[in-house]
C-alpha cells in the first residue's frame, strides 16, 4: 500500500525555536499529495506563511487534480494561488503587518495512478522513480539554492512538471537536502543515494525514524539550513 512519511529538521545555527520549513501531504487511491514550503529566514513570520501554504495547497489539490489537462491544472493552480494570497492579505491585516513578512517558497506534487504533476515556486526539488530510474521533476543547476521567487512575489514565476506515467516513489523537499541528494555538477539526482534511501525506508520498522536519521545526517553535512521532506512510497506491511 502507499505510505506517506514526512519530517523536518531545524538548522543548528539558528537560535529561533522553530523550523522555517513546513511539510504536509495526503494519501488516497486516486490522488496523493506532497507539499513542502520553505519560509525565508530573513522574514519575520515566514514560518507562519509556510505553514499556511502547505495547509492551503494540500486542501486545494483535489480541485487542481480534477482538471483533466495539464493546462487546466495550471490554471487551477493559479486560481488557488490567488486565493492563498488573499488569505495572506487578510492575515496581514489582522496582525497589523505587511504581507512580505510571510514570504515562502513551494513545491507541490500530485501523484495519481497514471501520472505525476507538480509545480515549484522558488527553490526546492522533487524526485520520482519511474521503473528503475530516479528522475528530477524540475530543472536543477548550481544556482538552485538561490531564492528567485516566493508565493508573494508581485508576479509569481513558477515551474510546472507533467509526467504521463505511473511513479513507484515520489519525494519533494526544500533546498536544504540538495547536498545529500544531488550531483549538482551533473544536475541530476544521485541514483545510488535514492536507491538506498527508498530501500531503507522500505526495510525500516519505522519509516519516520529512518527519515529523521537521514535528516540528522544531512544536518551534519550542512548545519546552516533547515530541512523539510515528504516521501510517498509503496510499503507493504
Amino acid at each position: 500500500m502507499w505510505t506517506l512519511v514526512s519530517a523536518t529538521a531545524k538548522k543548528k545555527t539558528d537560535p529561533a525555536p522553530f523550523c522555517q520549513d513546513k511539510v504536509a501531504g495526503s494519501v488516497g487511491l486516486d490522488l496523493s499529495v506532497l507539499c513542502v514550503s520553505d519560509g525565508l529566514g530573513s522574514c519575520a513570520l515566514s514560518h507562519v506563511g509556510a505553514r499556511c501554504a502547505v495547509r492551503h495547497f494540500v486542501s486545494e489539490a483535489p480541485r487542481v487534480h480534477a482538471c483533466s489537462s495539464p493546462e487546466g491544472k495550471e490554471q487551477a493552480f493559479c486560481a488557488s494561488l490567488d486565493r492563498f494570497r488573499g488569505r495572506i492579505s487578510a492575515l496581514a491585516r489582522k496582525r497589523g503587518c505587511t504581507e512580505d513578512v510571510f514570504a515562502s517558497t513551494l513545491v507541490l506534487v500530485l501523484v495519481s495512478p497514471e501520472a505525476v504533476w507538480g509545480v515549484r515556486v522558488g527553490d526546492g526539488f522533487a524526485v520520482a522513480r519511474f521503473r528503475e530510474q530516479f528522475v528530477s521533476l524540475f530543472p536543477v543547476n548550481n544556482g538552485a539554492r538561490d531564492i528567485t521567487e516566493t508565493l508573494l512575489g508581485s508576479q509569481v514565476q513558477y515551474e510546472v512538471c507533467c509526467e504521463e506515467k505511473a511513479a513507484a516513489f515520489a519525494m519533494c523537499s526544500s533546498d536544504g537536502l540538495y547536498d545529500l541528494t544531488y550531483d549538482m555538477a551533473a544536475s541530476e539526482p544521485h541514483q545510488v543515494f535514492f536507491k538506498d534511501f527508498e530501500g531503507g525506508l522500505m526495510r525500516s520498522r519505522s519509516s519516520q525514524r529512518y527519515l529523521q536519521r537521514v535528516l540528522k545526517a544531512s544536518l551534519e553535512r550542512d548545519p546552516t539550513d533547515d530541512k523539510g521532506v515528504v516521501v510517498l512510497l509503496q510499503k507493504f506491511c
